[in-house]
């Protein structure tokens, strides 16, 4: 099988992240998520500034302001509904079918595959505290 110039993107990608942060290389990065359970520890920290993207609530909690243009990467695709993406600082979000293209189109997801990276406009971005632990639902 012949290599796709995403595969071939991605394994540069890779080589180049791997020899700009080698193992033991000092960093500064912003946490932005504590999750401390019985056997489940994760620190989830980020290497872009919080505040480009919209800052942290009062608990400690990115957000993500409407307006900003992020990337995001698609991490599933719904046929007749939309894209659920990866945002920075650990989020996800959800891009309605009608608000993919502009101009009508047969098939709007044709071009929209898993894994690929996307600039998103942040249409909206409210706490959900009915959930535990409460979360940020985003729409893009």
């Amino acid at each position: 099988a012949v290599p796709s110039s995403v595969d071939i993107a991605a394994a540069a990608s890779a080589t180049t992240l791997a020899a700009r942060f080698p193992v033991g290389k000092r960093v500064q990065a912003t946490i932005f998520n504590l999750a401390l359970e019985e056997n489940h520890r994760r620190i989830d920290a980020t290497l872009l500034p919080v505040a480009s993207c919209g800052g942290v609530d009062a608990a400690g909690r990115a957000i993500l302001t409407p307006g900003a243009v992020v990337m995001a990467r698609v991490l599933r695709t719904f046929r007749n509904e939309g894209v659920i993406v990866a945002l920075p600082h650990g989020l996800s979000g959800r891009c309605e079918l009608t608000e993919i293209c502009d101009e009508w189109q047969v098939d709007p997801l044709a071009s929209i595959k898993t894994g690929k990276l996307l600039p998103a406009k942040i249409l909206s971005c409210s706490l959900q505290d009915n959930v535990d632990p409460p979360r940020y639902k985003v729409s893009v």
